[in-house]
């Protein structure tokens, strides 16, 4: 699970128990600015005990498991590719809150052209969909636009 899915089921399991974003805040001891930047999967880090006291306001348990091998992960794919012509390395991670804020690094500029006007269509768009599951519909789409026109990406002219 990459973190960013983490904020899809927080906010699922806070508003199943009908706490507002202030209220879980509170009792879990953050900020609602920070409980509202994990639910849009843009909060940067989360350190364990903010994560283990956040899923207990909400009855949630946190389990470690033997990842599951079902689909292909896209977003590796289109970090495999950018990498390969880099001494840095640009992590799943790092692509999928790229996507998710629409702010480029600009450590990673040259990976991210990689990922915008190399990889293959059927990686890119394996890609955008599985990091719009995470968040709603159309925003990833449009990061992504305005990213490939900040690029100036071929994908940026033929969209």
């Amino acid at each position: 699970m990459y973190f960013h899915q983490f904020g899809r089921q927080l906010r699922k399991a806070r508003q199943g128990a009908g706490l507002t974003q202030e209220d879980l805040a509170q009792a879990a001891g953050v900020s609602r600015v920070t409980v509202n930047q994990i639910e849009n999967g843009v909060f940067p880090d989360l350190g364990c005990r903010k994560l283990l006291a956040l899923l207990a306001v909400v009855g949630l348990d946190l389990a470690v498991t033997p990842k599951e091998r079902k689909e292909k992960d896209y977003l590796k794919l289109a970090c495999i590719s950018a990498n390969v012509s880099h001494r840095e390395s640009l992590s799943p991670d790092e692509l999928a809150h790229t996507l998710l804020t629409g702010k480029a690094q600009a450590s990673r500029r040259s990976h991210l052209r990689v990922v915008f006007d190399e990889v293959p269509e059927s990686v890119f768009e394996g890609m955008l969909s599985q990091v719009e599951q995470w968040v709603p519909p159309g925003r990833v789409r449009k990061n992504a636009q305005n990213l490939a026109a900040q690029l100036d990406s071929r994908r940026s002219r033929s969209a």
